[in-house]
């Protein structure tokens, strides 16, 4: 699917479907949503994770959107701009 709003778009991603832009400059990137887990003490590396962990057994972690970038990393907590939420090229990428 093409040409579909931001709002459109969003809705697909909640779905479990990777979006991009066809406006975008790097080409191959993509977005998509991370969901919520809830993850046990043992399972978590990162220390100050670790730290807030302590003693409750587990975190929660919220759903986040992550990008695919331009240079192949992986960016979690991307956020929309402006230009990216009105925009009208949004679509479901493969």
């Amino acid at each position: 699917m093409e040409n579909l709003t931001f709002s459109q778009a969003l809705e697909a991603c909640k779905d479990g479907k990777k979006i991009a832009r066809a406006g975008w400059n790097g080409k191959g990137m993509f977005v998509w949503e991370l969901p919520a887990e809830n993850i046990t003490e043992d399972r978590i590396e990162d220390p100050i994770v670790k730290q807030i962990a302590a003693g409750k057994g587990s975190v929660t972690f919220d759903s986040t959107l992550r990008m695919y970038t331009a240079t192949g990393s992986i960016q979690t907590g991307w956020l929309a701009s402006q230009a990216d939420m009105f925009a009208k090229d949004w679509m479901i990428v493969a």
